[in-house]
């Protein structure tokens, strides 16, 4: 292989490399309760972010997330925070987003994202 050859292999994978970190970096994460899996939510899902004990839902850099209903803070005393952030992320809710329904709920959407809901 010439030296030439070398260079173009050397480029290519340095491109693919740099193309594959970029995907990486938006991301949908839960922590604490949350239901269920936010890698399994659609547009189907009743999700929950601190239904039982403390829960927090980010979104960010890009990512996208789908779900029918989803509630903040179910149930007393328990809190439940998602935040939503980065250029191109969206979050689109079908129905109702119950912000703090007998706990306590926070929805965080900071510069260049998107959260649609129906009703909140």
């Amino acid at each position: 292989m010439d030296l030439h050859t070398q260079r173009v292999y050397a480029s290519a994978l340095l491109f693919f490399l740099a193309a594959s970190c970029q995907t990486l970096n938006g991301a949908v994460i839960g922590a604490g309760n949350v239901e269920p899996d936010p890698e399994s939510w659609d547009q189907a899902t009743r999700g929950f972010i601190g239904r039982s004990e403390e829960g927090r839902l980010t979104i960010d850099d890009g990512s996208s997330l789908a779900s029918e209903s989803t509630h903040l803070g179910e149930e007393p005393g328990v809190s439940g925070v998602a935040a939503a952030s980065g250029a191109g992320t969206q979050w689109i809710n079908r129905q109702v987003m119950y912000v703090g329904n007998a706990g306590v709920g926070r929805l965080d959407i900071d510069t260049g994202a998107v959260v649609r809901s129906r009703k909140a």
